[in-house]
């Protein structure tokens, strides 16, 4: 099957396309196959440029069916870094992609299957989706106690927020001016829930050490009142812990 000279064409088999072919529908559920793409370096019938074609290619079937893109003349196709003369799609959904400046072809977007098992958008538990979380954007809150602390508890001595949204807490990081020494019993400090009374996650300073990274997974209601402070005091420190900025990174729920 030749290239077609259509704005919108539906594909079920084998194909080279033109820059005519704007919108492509691909159905593979009969067999995978492969789509040719235009030159992106051979001038148009009316002797322009192809450079800022763009052409957008769906894959329509759920089938485990590909459908494959590939270039002519060594030229490559762009996707989040990579080039590569070949590019496949296969499971439901597409691409819209350009040819570039430097006469490749360049992914804009990718159209993805958002409820297909496996695709990394969603976790899948008994058949049913949920967010993953480490492709939810991720945003920060940080507070920063000033001075010597440690010596009492606080449950209020950083920061202060109320979040509108709920969020869950992905890792609580510390950075110490002064670390403590000789203690014999080390400052505990964290972030605190004082609408619930509860402190979320702590972390033990020790001895010397001036940075703490810690994962987390804590669901936190919209509304809730949240700080950062001092769970256990100190006692018996030869130097006390001083200067301390708590960042907690968190993605919405």
């Amino acid at each position: 099957m030749g290239g077609l000279q259509t704005a919108a064409v539906s594909l079920t088999g084998a194909t080279t396309l033109t820059v005519d072919n704007k919108n492509v529908m691909a159905n593979a559920s009969g067999s995978a196959f492969t789509l040719t793409l235009p030159s992106c370096y051979t001038a148009m019938a009316d002797g322009l440029t192809p450079i800022g074609t763009e052409l957008t290619i769906i894959k329509t079937d759920a089938s485990a069916n590909a459908v494959t893109l590939a270039t002519v003349s060594s030229e490559t196709i762009n996707y989040l870094g990579s080039a590569s003369a070949t590019y496949v799609i296969g499971s439901a959904g597409g691409v819209t992609m350009v040819c570039g400046s430097d006469n490749n072809w360049y992914v804009t977007v990718s159209i993805v299957n958002l409820v297909t098992p496996g695709n990394g958008i969603f976790t899948w538990t008994n058949g049913v989706p949920s967010l993953a979380m480490a492709n939810l954007p991720h945003f920060t809150w940080y507070g920063t106690f000033a001075g010597t602390f440690g010596t009492s508890t606080n449950n209020s001595l950083g920061a202060i927020w109320s979040p509108t949204s709920a969020v869950t807490m992905t890792r609580l990081d510390i950075a110490i001016g002064t670390a403590p020494s000789g203690c014999t019993t080390y400052p505990v400090i964290g972030v605190y829930d004082s609408t619930t009374a509860t402190w979320l996650k702590t972390v033990t300073l020790a001895s010397g050490t001036f940075a703490y990274r810690n994962s987390a997974s804590v669901a936190i209601t919209a509304g809730h009142n949240l700080s950062m402070g001092v769970q256990t005091a100190a006692a018996g420190c030869t130097t006390n812990a001083g200067t301390a900025q708590l960042t907690m990174e968190y993605v919405m729920q």
